[in-house]
């Protein structure tokens, strides 16, 4: 479902008795992004907001601030849809509370693609906030998230390049050398960041290429198991089969019966 823009403005300046109280809410989510410091008042307390911090209210939830300074600024977006509770509730993003984003200039500059579009084309408005809200969601998933390694960002760029050449060899020593880490260093520091071994993550890879090909193509299962990476088709077969129930060739044919029924 299509996320419905409500309202947008940027860079608005508001005298120094400017207040907002609504107890029951705005019928709708607010995301705000403070220019100056702010007084918020929350279920749990006040709280002193200074310039940079952002809040995110869900729709009826208590939203009551008040300028600190003068004049006071801020960037607003209203927006409703049923997509945006099942998103932060899935991005576990903070509802009702001030944080500090990293990068909050990209999230101004988010809610300003989107008063554009409010202003130039009324027809898309709809369809560039969908888009940039689910986006501003993402960034505010990632910034929120505490920092698990300092390595992070080296390692994630790793992956991404593991990912794109498959069909490369690649060793626990050869990723460790890319990111000048030691293999054992490398190693802690991936599964700490992933949740799971290099190795592990690597043939996990794989196998999700490998049903790409196999629900897409005809090549036969050596083929796949080739142009997956795998060197060896049986120890690809008891990979496939370990972590899919299924011989490559079973999962290829129930796949194709499955077209077939729909198609008829």
């Amino acid at each position: 479902m299509m996320l419905e823009l409500h309202g947008v403005g940027c860079g608005y300046c508001h005298p120094p008795d400017f207040e907002i109280f609504r107890p029951e809410g705005s019928g709708d989510w607010l995301f705000l992004i403070f220019k100056s410091r702010t007084r918020v008042f929350l279920p749990t307390g006040e709280a002193a907001a200074a310039p940079g911090g952002v809040i995110l209210y869900p729709p009826g939830a208590p939203q009551h601030y008040r300028a600190a300074d003068s004049p006071w600024e801020n960037d607003y977006l209203h927006f409703a849809g049923k997509d945006a509770g099942e998103l932060a509730e899935k991005l576990a993003l903070p509802l009702g509370q001030v944080f500090y984003p990293a990068g909050v200039e990209e999230l101004m500059r988010r809610l300003a693609a989107i008063e554009a579009a409010a202003v130039q084309t009324p027809d898309l408005a709809d369809i560039v906030a969908d888009a940039e809200i689910r986006r501003l969601f993402l960034e505010l998933h990632q910034a929120g998230e505490p920092p698990r390694s300092r390595h992070a960002a080296v390692l994630r760029q790793l992956r991404l390049e593991v990912y794109r050449t498959l069909g490369e060899e690649w060793s626990v020593e050869r990723m460790a050398e890319r990111v000048c880490l030691s293999p054992s260093h490398f190693f802690a520091e991936y599964r700490k960041l992933f949740g799971l071994s290099p190795i592990a993550d690597l043939i996990g890879m794989r196998i999700s290429l490998a049903r790409y090909y196999l629900e897409n193509t005809v090549q036969p299962v050596g083929a796949v198991a080739a142009l997956a990476g795998f060197t060896n088709e049986y120890y690809f077969i008891r990979q496939f089969k370990r972590r899919t129930g299924k011989t490559p060739a079973r999962y290829a044919r129930e796949m194709r019966e499955g077209r077939a029924k729909k198609t008829n």
